[in-house]
């Protein structure tokens, strides 16, 4: 039966008040040491904690073989709430940078270049900008990178831009989603905000009725307002988008100033392929995994 490698010593397990807050956001009792996120074993009087179970998965890189893992319950689940905490899903939690398959290889490059100078980008406040079109990998990427500097040590958060308009909003009128707001996205080591142009174009007003966000501008509002604190301060940020920086479209809903902040402390990266398609490629790998029985742990790279 084989093993994973040991879990890396910079991962840091949560603080109180850290477990405090993911479990109130992001059903942070999910699971459990009892109840592991990867081989499902509950552990019971009858099941002590010494009975570890285990779980099929990929021999080598290139996935050509399977084999049985004694599963790390403990492992797996510090580094389900360490990544959790940094708001990656479950899915790309599971996912390593050998799984990018069926898109441009040269971005793969650049990005792991901006990975690799981790310590002068996070020192400097350089980040990315990675667009494309849909299905190119950009989210794959970002996560990908999140758990590489969560890894290392950094704080980090991933939000959905949608989210993060909507925590922008809240923020005006709930101190306790203020302090929150400024504690996971402002001053966070590492923001990345995900799929930026896809935010709802209404959001909830004082008395519960949608409001149209075109009507104060809250989108650029909310982005002007966090890229300039953060390039301020020296904190990358990594964005999202299918709608190319600078272009009429990006302009219309934002503004050319906008590009001008997000550019200027940023490093952008075309992901726009014509040589395959990431989801595609990955829901064939999926099927595969799906007929040899495999369960997939969370990985870090």
């Amino acid at each position: 039966m084989l093993k994973l490698p040991p879990l890396s010593a910079s991962i840091d397990t949560l603080t109180d008040e850290q477990a405090g807050w993911l479990d109130r956001y992001r059903d942070g009792r999910r699971f459990t040491p009892d109840r592991c996120v990867t081989c499902h074993v509950e552990r019971t009087a009858d099941a002590p904690a010494y009975n570890r179970g285990s779980f099929n998965w990929w021999a080598d890189d290139e996935h050509t073989e399977v084999a049985e893992y004694e599963c790390p319950c403990i492992d797996q689940y510090v580094l389900w709430r360490a990544f959790s905490w940094a708001g990656v899903p479950l899915s790309y939690q599971r996912l390593s940078w050998s799984d990018y398959i069926g898109g441009d290889e040269n971005a793969v490059e650049k990005v792991l270049r901006w990975v690799e100078d981790y310590d002068y980008n996070m020192k400097t406040g350089i980040g990315m900008i990675l667009h494309g079109n849909s299905g190119s990998g950009k989210t794959f990427m970002s996560t990908l990178t999140i758990k590489s500097m969560v890894a290392r040590g950094f704080n980090c958060f991933f939000v959905p831009s949608h989210e993060l308009i909507n925590v922008y909003m809240n923020s005006w009128r709930d101190p306790v989603v203020r302090e929150w707001f400024e504690r996971r996205v402002r001053e966070t080591d590492l923001l990345v905000i995900d799929d930026l142009g896809k935010e709802s174009n209404q959001v909830a007003g004082k008395d519960g009725k949608a409001v149209a966000m075109d009507s104060f501008q809250v989108p650029k509002r909310a982005l002007d307002s966090i890229l300039r604190y953060r390039i301020g301060e020296a904190r990358p940020t990594i964005i999202t988008t299918n709608t190319v920086p600078g272009s009429d479209a990006f302009d219309q809903k934002y503004s050319p100033e906008l590009e001008v902040v997000m550019s200027g402390a940023n490093s952008i990266i075309n992901m726009e392929t014509d040589l395959g398609n990431f989801h595609s490629e990955h829901r064939f790998r999926k099927e595969r995994e799906n007929l040899s029985r495999i369960i997939r742990p969370i990985l870090v790279y």
